[in-house]
């Protein structure tokens, strides 16, 4: 009989060049998978220089996780943030320290920022009400603007549980989630102006939400990302 041998296959949602953990690329038996997948996607010479086999995957959602919720008086906003922040998050990520000041200072009692302190992280069914709660969701990526092609899973998993999200401006964002509101890292002047007129235009939002989610469930789940691997594995004689 022929010798069949699974590849191994490492899959990881996180940005790893630029940050103070770049060295266990070097060192960790995880980057000596024989493809290592991650949303890590701006690197491609750094990766090849590592001797890493790399292959570029953006984060998506599950699609049994992709469903609108239903709105709850506790998790009511005009504007919210979901994620970390608030303490022992990247150093290097200035514009995230940035953004939670700004917006603490520029709406103050209009702004909710999640988990709440001393919370666990927001999951599964209460995600989806809050973001069926909250008017405008605010996101961030680690390292903004200093990269190309890496950006947090909440993109997906907000625009897939039906969020209205504003995002910072990344490379090749476009490409993933054309119809995403984006703005210039750093540009607070444009962000207040997003905020402020998306907040009190409720049709504009709920058009764009069904673009965005309808567009998620179509070409951004991880079913999806699963066929493309099983793809990127046979072109590469690896299946």
């Amino acid at each position: 009989m022929a010798n069949l041998q699974a590849p191994i296959v490492g899959y990881h949602l996180d940005l790893w060049w630029g940050l103070d953990r770049e060295h266990r690329i070097y060192e960790s038996p995880f980057f000596r998978c024989d493809l290592v997948c991650t949303a890590d996607g701006g690197h491609d010479d750094r990766w090849e220089e590592a001797g890493v086999v790399h292959q570029w995957m953006p984060p998506a959602i599950s699609r049994f996780e992709a469903n609108r919720g239903t709105p709850r008086r506790e998790y009511k906003s005009d504007i919210a943030f979901v994620g970390s922040g608030q303490g022992g998050y990247h150093t290097e990520s200035q514009h995230r320290h940035q953004l939670i000041e700004w917006l603490s200072s520029t709406y103050r009692d209009r702004v909710k920022f999640w988990p709440l302190a001393g919370q666990h992280a927001v999951r599964g069914t209460d995600l989806q009400d809050l973001y069926a709660s909250a008017k405008v969701i605010v996101g961030d990526s680690c390292n903004v603007p200093n990269l190309s092609r890496y950006w947090s899973d909440r993109v997906p998993e907000t625009l897939g549980r039906g969020g209205f999200l504003l995002h910072p401006t990344v490379e090749g964002l476009d490409q993933v989630h054309p119809d995403l509101v984006t703005w210039t890292a750093g540009d607070w002047e444009h962000l207040r102006s997003l905020i402020d007129c998306f907040r009190d235009l409720p049709e504009a939002r709920a058009a764009s939400t069904e673009s965005t989610y309808r567009h998620t469930l179509a070409f951004n789940t991880y079913e999806a990302r699963m066929k493309s691997l099983i793809a990127t594995l046979k072109e590469r004689h690896l299946l």
